[in-house]
């Protein structure tokens, strides 16, 4: 079907058990071997993993700041809904993005600002800041262990994947050579 789209711009579809396969022209000179669903999203998270440098600090703060400000509005929210669960974990959401793509300076300063508003937030409105309080401390000890270690993890990740990349496109490039060599 065409749906009024010319030709030169339609995909051809091929259903593939739990894959969608494009292929054939998307626009004029253009063609595409895409494929959509599951392998496609991992594909491109790898991707943002391999890239060697990370994308601008200026970026990485604004992304880390709008990760903190929506997680304490949904953890005020929720609270709003049910005062009696704990909804930490949120606040994990930003450090898992941050520390996957930026790097640990980045990362680092997310997890304590997190620490911070997680200190303030968490038993909001009785007690706004009770860091000395065991309870909150304890958990604010626990979020910030945790929120390192996935820093350092990320970190670890993005190197490993950098360094597999560069090694794959090694073999390629000496692949490349022994074929020009035949």
């Amino acid at each position: 079907m065409n749906f009024g789209v010319p030709s030169q711009c339609v995909a051809e579809a091929v259903a593939v058990p739990g894959w969608a396969w494009m292929s054939g022209r998307i626009f004029a000179g253009r063609t595409s071997n895409a494929r959509v669903g599951p392998q496609s999203v991992r594909a491109h998270l790898l991707s943002v993993l391999r890239r060697p440098t990370a994308p601008s600090l200026v970026l990485g703060i604004v992304v880390a700041a709008s990760f903190i400000v929506v997680e304490t509005l949904a953890v005020l929210l929720l609270k709003q809904l049910d005062p009696q669960e704990a909804f930490e974990t949120l606040f994990l959401l930003g450090v898992v993005v941050v520390s996957t793509v930026w790097g640990l300076g980045v990362a680092t300063t997310t997890s304590v600002v997190s620490a911070i508003a997680l200190a303030y937030f968490r038993n909001w409105p009785a007690n706004h800041f009770a860091p000395l309080d065991l309870e909150n401390g304890v958990v604010v000890v626990v979020f910030l262990v945790v929120a390192l270690l996935t820093n350092f993890v990320a970190g670890l990740a993005r190197a490993r994947a950098v360094e597999a990349d560069q090694r794959r496109r090694e073999v390629s490039a000496l692949a490349e050579q022994h074929a020009s060599l035949r």
